[in-house]
């Protein structure tokens, strides 16, 4: 009766340290993304913390980071394409 009872108990043990280990992760997952918020900064990528997430992200679930970076290029080319192209329309009708 006496061994069933110690079972217990370290199955209650191992169930409370699964839980704090996932609370471990969860600050090794936030101070890893903070690092990486860092070197984005650092590199002037441009790159938000939800932008960044959102890449880490895709990332995860197996989107290639080069992929990934020539698209966010393409897009910013196309954004300012797009505002120098509205730049020029309001000079221009401003000179009118």
């Amino acid at each position: 009766m006496k061994k069933n009872s110690e079972m217990g108990s370290t199955t209650r043990a191992s169930t409370s340290s699964n839980a704090g280990s996932g609370s471990n992760q969860t600050v090794a997952a936030r101070e890893a993304f903070q690092v990486l918020l860092e070197l984005s900064k650092l590199l002037n990528t441009g790159l938000d913390a939800e932008t960044l997430a959102i890449c880490v992200r895709l990332c995860e679930n197996g989107v290639k980071p080069e992929a990934l970076a020539l698209v966010i290029n393409q897009a910013r080319q196309g954004v300012s394409k797009s505002n120098s192209s509205s730049n020029v329309a309001t000079n221009f009708d401003a000179k009118r």
